[in-house]
């Protein structure tokens, strides 16, 4: 069996021994999708080769509310390579689900790809 998860919000590694290791451990081919906060849990180089099963994608920088209808096209594509920089995959998801014209240009830009959903409102 495989079991494919992905969840928001991960911003420390004790998250991960707490809640992801025990499914890790009953679930041995358990594949996890990490849409973290880069600028609490920081770069993820160390964590991908500890957790090599978890993707570490990006959920918003700061994960402030709505923060991405904030940023300039140039600021959105700063703080994407930034993350790429960090070691996230190149996916990301708005916290809130907002965004607006210029996160997309910016993310076409760069290569990261907008993790979609039904409840998204661009703005």
């Amino acid at each position: 069996m495989i079991a494919v998860v992905e969840a928001d919000d991960l911003w420390s590694e004790g998250q991960i021994t707490q809640h992801l290791l025990p499914l890790k451990d009953a679930v041995p081919a358990f594949r996890f999708t990490a849409y973290a906060i880069p600028n609490k849990l920081g770069p993820v180089h160390d964590l991908k080769v500890k957790y090599p099963w978890i993707t570490f994608a990006q959920h918003g920088f700061e994960h402030s509310h709505c923060e991405c209808l904030s940023w300039t096209k140039e600021q959105a594509a700063a703080l994407l390579l930034l993350g790429r920089e960090m070691g996230y995959a190149p996916l990301f998801k708005p916290p809130n689900w907002e965004f607006d014209d210029e996160l997309l240009h910016a993310l076409l830009e760069t290569g990261v790809a907008l993790h979609h959903h039904h409840k998204a409102r661009v703005i």
